[in-house]
């Protein structure tokens, strides 16, 4: 089976091919809710009990395009969205080795291990993989000037694939690190026999070119959102 659909669809029993052109609306309890739109035409949503009566406005009125100016401006009105200002993403994934194109633009990216993030006094990355790191997650990273400047993680769960999370510090962005890190980071886990996919802001042009330039496809959108407190 395709383990990045099998990561995506995870706590459902949807099978992808049997779903295509469909709306599912699935009750949850968890306190982020979704709107996946998959590339074989499944919309997926996932929302509390009480909120469906606004999320079957947002698709009467906007089933043709989930994700246009107007439809983020009704779930703004209805819903705490998760990232205000680049609120849908793509997800992107890759699956064999064959698929990953090698780079010319290589940087010295490497294997960090636990104890090295451990030890970085500051740490001063943002994202919670590297703020707090775990000997759950598989890190590579660049260094400058024996600091650890740039980072990619990856869960090292009960699926066949892994959800990839990078930073790059601001002041060294623009150099090429997170397409080398991410490049590292995957061949090792295809290596592995994982898959390996990642999401990029829709409106991210800069991530979405390095990812594709890797060989990652596209494999849907999504919209992370929580119930407003003006509810």
């Amino acid at each position: 089976m395709n383990g990045i659909y099998e990561y995506m669809l995870q706590g459902t029993a949807i099978d992808i091919e049997d779903e295509k052109n469909k709306l599912i609306i699935l009750e949850t309890t968890e306190k982020k809710f979704t709107i996946t739109r998959f590339n074989n035409g499944l919309v997926l949503i996932k929302i509390k009990k009480n909120l469906i009566p606004l999320i079957e406005g947002y698709i009467r009125t906007y089933k043709s395009n989930l994700f246009s100016k107007e439809a983020i401006s009704y779930m703004s009105e209805h819903f705490k969205l998760e990232c205000p200002l680049d609120p849908w993403e793509y997800i992107y994934g890759i699956r064999l080795q064959k698929e990953l194109a090698i780079i010319n633009d290589k940087k010295s990216a490497v294997k960090i291990n636990l104890d090295e993030l451990m030890d970085l006094n500051p740490n001063r990355f943002k994202k919670y993989p590297f703020k707090y790191p775990s000997d759950e997650l598989i890190y590579f990273g660049t260094f400058e000037d024996r600091e650890i400047v740039s980072l990619v993680s990856g869960y090292l769960g009960k699926y066949k694939a892994v959800e990839l999370t990078g930073e790059t510090l601001k002041e060294y962005r623009n150099n090429g690190y997170a397409k080398s890190n991410t490049f590292f980071i995957t061949e090792y886990l295809l290596d592995k026999g994982y898959e390996v996919l990642t999401t990029n802001g829709g409106n991210n042009t800069a991530s979405v070119k390095t990812v594709e330039s890797l060989g990652f496809q596209k494999y849907g959108s999504r919209l992370a959102f929580f119930e407003s407190a003006k509810r």
